[in-house]
């Protein structure tokens, strides 16, 4: 692993994270709900895990950046029964589904020094917010995203369920991980930022590996591209009001 992929080809075991999570289902129909719901988790990612180290690999591993963000995320979903469309009267214990709408997540980037965490967004470390750099804004902790979830729900009695899903997020922000643009020039961290943030700043940009690579402001610290992230989950439902038809 090393070079960056979409979707599912860039797993990496040893960035699993929790996720859990409460949800607020409404039957209109038999083949189609109405949901709402809150969840948290963490994503992470570390240039120190890349095991291939030629090319581009070895450019993100020379990099050694690593980040945790922590995301809270509120989301209204309609969920798609295909086979109760043909089974109308009738209801199969196991229902495949389908679901998508709208969400909102908070994220905060953060990066290990010493032992301690600190956030990203405030260190402006690709030079967002500076003149320099008018293309570059500040970017929002709080932005919106679309899920796409497919799964299986399977009905133990008439009241209780269990699923498994996996949900995939697209995003329209390029700074979950702080990573984005280009490297700029660290002189500029102590133009805009207070000492102690300049000081940090200067650390946290690039954290080069032994071998003590140096980066000029034209090389790419990152690859544009709105991130995005997934989540594989095991659900209990309970059901209200069973209806008796």
């Amino acid at each position: 692993m090393g070079t960056g992929r979409h979707f599912i080809k860039d797993f990496n075991y040893k960035t699993v994270r929790p996720f859990f999570g409460v949800d607020y289902l409404y039957f209109p129909s038999n083949w189609l709900s109405v949901k709402g719901g809150i969840h948290h988790t963490v994503v992470t990612g570390a240039d120190s895990l890349i095991k291939k180290r030629e090319g581009h690999s070895a450019g993100r591993f020379e990099r050694n950046l690593s980040f945790q963000s922590a995301i809270t995320e509120v989301s209204a979903e309609f969920e798609l029964y295909p086979l109760q469309t043909f089974w109308e009267y009738e209801e199969s214990r196991c229902r495949p589904f389908i679901s998508s709408g709208i969400g909102f997540f908070h994220f905060n980037p953060k990066a290990q020094l010493n032992g301690k965490w600190y956030n990203l967004n405030p260190l402006h470390l690709e030079g967002q917010g500076f003149p320099e750099y008018p293309e570059r804004k500040n970017y929002k902790l709080t932005q919106p995203y679309i899920p796409l979830t497919i799964g299986l729900r399977y009905r133990l009695t008439n009241n209780y369920f269990i699923s498994l899903s996996g949900c995939f997020r697209k995003t329209f922000t390029d700074y979950i991980d702080d990573v984005s643009t280009t490297y700029i020039a660290p002189a500029l961290f102590n133009k805009y930022l207070s000492p102690t943030n300049a000081a940090l700043a200067k650390q946290l940009y690039y954290r080069a590996s032994k071998n003590s690579v140096t980066y000029s402001p034209t090389q790419y610290r990152g690859y544009t591209g709105k991130d995005s992230y997934t989540s594989f989950f095991f659900t209990i439902t309970y059901l209200f009001n069973k209806r008796d038809d």
